[in-house]
C-alpha cells in the first residue's frame, strides 16, 4: 500500500474547500446566480487584490484582462472593482466575511482558490478568483435553491463495478501482468447519500452511468 505518497489535506482547508461552493452557488446577483467551484488547474492570475483579513481575490474580466493590465491604471481599476461590487457583496453575505481591498499583490497568499462565476442564461456575466486562509473564520448562509443550476451542480457519488467472477482455480492462477477482459459497459451500482442504491452499467470510454 502507497498510502503514504498521498497528498495531505489540512482539516482546516479541506472544511474551507467544502464549505464555500457550497455556501455560494445558488445565490443571486445582479449579474446572474451564482456557482463556485475549486479549479483543477492552477491560477493564471498575476495580480489580485488583497484585503486586511489577509484574503485576496483576482478579478477576470470579460475582455481577457486582469488586474495586473489595472495596476497603474487607477481610474479603469476602480471601474472594474465598482462592476464586480454586486458580486462581491453577494460573496460577503455568503460567507459572512469582508473583502475589502488594500493593495495589490502579484500573487496570493493562501490557497484554496474558488472560481465564483456569475450565469445568466448559461453565459458567464462575471468571474473571479477566491483565496481565503483556512484559519478565517466563516459563517455560511445557507443559499436560496436555484434550479437553473441543476444541471450542472457536482454531487458526490459512489459508482461500485461488479468484478469478474472467475472459478477458484483460475483466480489462483492469476499473475502479475495478467490480462482481464470484461464486458463493455460494466455491471454497476450508484450510491448516492441518503439514496437507495440504483442498478445499472457503467461505460468506462464515455464515464456514464446508465440506469438499468
Amino acid at each position: 500500500m502507497m498510502l503514504d505518497r498521498l497528498p495531505r489535506l489540512d482539516p482546516a482547508e479541506a472544511r474551507l474547500r467544502e464549505t464555500v461552493p457550497a455556501a455560494l452557488s445558488g445565490r443571486r446577483c445582479a449579474d446572474g446566480t451564482l456557482v463556485a467551484r475549486i479549479p483543477a488547474a492552477p491560477s493564471t492570475a498575476r495580480w489580485w487584490y488583497a484585503c486586511a483579513n489577509e484574503a485576496a481575490f483576482a478579478l477576470l474580466l470579460r475582455d481577457g484582462r486582469d488586474a495586473r493590465l489595472l495596476a497603474d491604471d487607477g481610474p479603469t481599476a476602480a471601474e472594474a472593482l465598482e462592476a464586480c461590487e454586486p458580486l462581491l457583496r453577494e460573496i460577503e453575505l455568503g460567507l459572512g466575511i469582508a473583502l475589502v481591498p488594500e493593495r495589490l499583490v502579484e500573487a496570493p497568499a493562501h490557497t484554496p482558490i474558488v472560481e465564483v462565476t456569475a450565469l445568466a442564461e448559461g453565459i458567464a456575466r462575471q468571474r473571479l478568483l477566491l483565496a481565503l486562509p483556512p484559519t478565517l473564520m466563516l459563517h455560511p448562509a445557507a443559499p436560496e435553491f436555484a434550479p437553473e443550476l441543476l444541471g450542472g451542480v457536482s454531487v458526490r457519488v459512489a459508482v461500485r463495478i461488479a468484478g469478474p467472477r472467475l472459478a477458484p482455480h483460475a483466480a489462483a492462477s492469476l499473475a502479475p501482468g495478467d490480462l482481464l477482459l470484461l464486458e463493455n459497459p460494466l455491471a454497476a451500482t450508484l450510491h448516492v447519500s441518503g439514496q437507495a442504491p440504483l442498478a445499472g452499467r457503467f461505460d468506462p470510454a464515455a464515464a456514464r452511468f446508465i440506469p438499468a
